[in-house]
């Protein structure tokens, strides 16, 4: 039997990964609520230079997410700077034929279960353009609470929307497993 965690990996990116990345991520609704700095559309030049730009240990801890083996997005988390050296941001996006099927979830566990294990932090926090009800939805079903909305700071195709900042301390998470 399949657990969730064999059916649902975190693993590194492979050059043979470029074209199934370029594919799931070259849709606009897979764009609408990412940064800008994530390019639409997304062809397999992008794909390539992002697994260069991965593999040459410029990001500290991004990953491919597999569903039964085939590439359905990408998640990491990276450390934050200065009096934040203690926090960690996740993120995360998959493909559209992968949504709705509780990958997000798992990934989300995953991703936030790495960096409080691999990262000298006491928090994660993750941020959420206001439309992007799913991905609020995934933070709070991993016990992340909504610590702020920074009103009207997400700027996305002439939208204006608030920005939703969530957070999950590592007390939480270790208080939320004492009782699973």
């Amino acid at each position: 039997m399949l657990t969730e965690s064999k059916i649902i990996e975190l693993t590194s990116l492979f050059p043979e990964d470029a074209h199934g990345l370029a594919e799931v991520a070259n849709n606009p609704k897979v764009a609408l609520y990412l940064r800008d700095s994530f390019p639409q559309p997304y062809t397999v030049e992008h794909a390539i230079e992002f697994i260069k730009l991965m593999n040459a240990g410029n990001i500290q801890s991004v990953f491919a997410v597999r569903y039964y083996g085939e590439i359905a997005g990408i998640a990491g988390a990276h450390l934050l700077t200065d009096v934040q050296k203690k926090t960690a941001e996740i993120g995360f996006w998959f493909g559209e034929k992968f949504w709705n099927r509780g990958i997000a979830t798992e990934v989300c566990r995953q991703i936030t279960t790495f960096a409080f294990t691999y990262f000298d932090i006491i928090k994660i926090q993750a941020e959420v353009a206001s439309p992007n009800t799913a991905s609020a939805r995934v933070l709070e079903k991993n016990g992340f609470k909504l610590e702020g909305t920074l009103r009207k700071s997400f700027h996305k195709n002439d939208q204006d929307w608030d920005l939703l900042v969530y957070g999950l301390l590592k007390e939480e998470l270790e208080e939320r497993q004492t009782y699973l």
